[in-house]
């Protein structure tokens, strides 16, 4: 009996795949448990139609996705710069995460942003130390690309210090 997948099933297929299967094991288990549908020429019509959009949808997203990796290029020169809180060492209070990342890009005003930014940026590293790192951004139809980040210590805790410095020695005279 040739059916249609509905879902992925173990050993059989993955969904929208048509297959010939056992007439018992299609009207005992898999089209009673909504796995499967029989393979009418309606359905196989309709699973190619599903299947177009699907890849119609895929292209778009991977051509929003090549628009966004051209314009942050263009907006950073492939050097996203972040300024966080560190100690005297160089030692961050708080690693940088994905939202840090996303902030920075969305600050950026970048046209083809897309809506779940944080979930497609990962590090290669936890990120705790002042200088340049490696981020990577993937897009959902697997396309990527690797982008710098060049982590600074926050400009406001650098001019209190040296104002402190600078303070204690007008004390001394």
């Amino acid at each position: 009996m040739k059916i249609i997948l509905l879902k992925d099933v173990l050993n059989v297929g993955k969904r929208g795949d048509v297959k010939d299967v056992s007439d018992g094991y299609a009207r005992n288990f898999l089209i009673p448990n909504n796995l499967a549908k029989l393979a009418t020429s309606s359905g196989i019509a309709e699973r190619d139609k599903e299947l177009s959009e699907k890849k119609a949808k895929e292209a778009a997203e991977t051509e929003k996705f090549g628009g966004f990796e051209k314009q942050t290029r263009e907006k950073t020169a492939g050097v996203l710069r972040l300024s966080k809180k560190a100690d005297e060492k160089g030692n961050l209070y708080a690693a940088i995460s994905a939202e840090d990342v996303a902030h920075a890009l969305r600050g950026l005003k970048i046209a083809h942003i897309p809506e779940n930014i944080q979930e497609l940026i990962s590090f290669t590293e936890h990120i705790k130390v002042i200088g340049t790192h490696e981020v990577k951004v993937t897009g959902s139809g697997g396309a990527s690309f690797t982008l710098r980040l060049e982590v600074t210590a926050d400009a406001k805790k650098e001019e209190a210090k040296h104002k402190k410095a600078e303070t204690k020695k007008t004390a001394k005279k």
